[in-house]
């Protein structure tokens, strides 16, 4: 297996999330895409961990904390809602930020996707 990783994903969770430039629309095809690519780093490399971020201004902040388990990846997609506007630069400083605290990771294998 390989060297463990920390990700970090952003959401574009903004209203114009609901654009349908990808079916059913962007923020479905984003969460999707990050239960996927979480689901294949947890099956890849040992002790990998993943946060989700969201990065609207009215529903903003890390959804879920770095962790290990992909059920809790999927049971933070009902809870994520398009409204506001985008944030990307508060966005951007809070996964930086919960990238330098998470454990067990070295920072040279931390990672921010920013998903949208």
């Amino acid at each position: 297996m390989n060297e463990s990783k920390a990700v970090a994903i952003l959401i574009d969770n903004s209203a114009t999330s609901m654009d349908g430039d990808f079916q059913p629309n962007r923020l479905i095809a984003q969460l999707i895409t990050a239960e996927r690519y979480a689901h294949h780093l947890f099956s890849t490399t040992d002790n990998s961990q993943v946060a989700i971020g969201t990065l609207s201004d009215r529903q903003f902040g890390i959804r879920v904390s770095f962790t290990t388990s992909i059920q809790k990846i999927m049971n933070v997609s009902d809870n994520i809602q398009s409204t506001g506007v985008i944030n990307l630069e508060r966005g951007l400083k809070s996964a930086i930020l919960a990238l330098h605290h998470c454990n067990n990771v070295n920072n040279q294998n931390s990672q921010l996707i920013q998903n949208g």
